[in-house]
């Protein structure tokens, strides 16, 4: 379905147009005007990743769009089997995968499909670094995509509390994963702002 709805879609939305010129910016090294509206964002980056490649804008941001929104099947499945069983994994599956409104915006040359991907790696990977006690950074990604990202804090604070209250060993790692997964972002935006502005002193942080 989102293959055939890409092969009909042929125009670029609004929004579309304004994230082709921040990918535009980027290209070409301007990061003032790159980061400037939407500071760091990781969807301008993959599209000036696809045009350095060989393709067209709105070849690379409808294609990768379907490509993204077709993998969120991958972690949503793994995620939810691990919470439930693989009868609740493979419904839940369907439903996304039929669902009109996913299947129309996944072509869509924005940010959406990317996000998805990222929210369902996001839960996916940081259920497994609780349950296995390892620590988790995928979050990040999420973030730097749509602040909806930040919403994420929530399971990680409850089930971090849930695996708290269940372990008997190994709770010094618990602790370091959580603060690992947590802090990787702020840490991130620290960095960057380190490098900014040695490179351009009077240009604004970006956050």
């Amino acid at each position: 379905p989102r293959v055939w709805m890409a092969v009909r879609t042929e125009t670029i939305c609004p929004d579309g147009t304004f994230y082709i010129q921040l990918a535009q910016a980027l290209e070409r090294g301007d990061l003032g005007v790159a980061l400037h509206e939407m500071h760091l964002n990781t969807y301008p980056v993959i599209l000036a990743a696809g045009h350095q490649l060989g393709f067209d804008w709105e070849f690379t941001g409808k294609w990768w769009g379907v490509i993204a929104a077709t993998l969120v099947v991958w972690p949503l499945f793994n995620w939810v089997r691990r919470q439930f069983d693989d009868l609740v994994a493979i419904t839940a599956c369907v439903i996304y995968a039929m669902h009109p409104k996913f299947i129309e915006w996944s072509s869509e040359l924005i940010r959406d499909p990317t996000f998805w991907l990222l929210l369902a790696l996001s839960l996916d990977w940081m259920w497994r670094a609780m349950v296995e006690v390892r620590a988790g950074t995928s979050t990040s990604l999420s973030l730097f995509t749509r602040f909806e990202g930040l919403f994420l804090l929530f399971p990680l604070i409850m089930w971090s509390v849930m695996r708290w209250m269940a372990l008997r060993e190994q709770r010094g790692r618990l602790i370091v994963g959580a603060v690992l997964c947590t802090t990787a972002f702020p840490l991130l935006l620290i960095v960057v702002n380190l490098w900014f502005r040695r490179e351009r002193p009077r240009r604004e942080e970006f956050h």
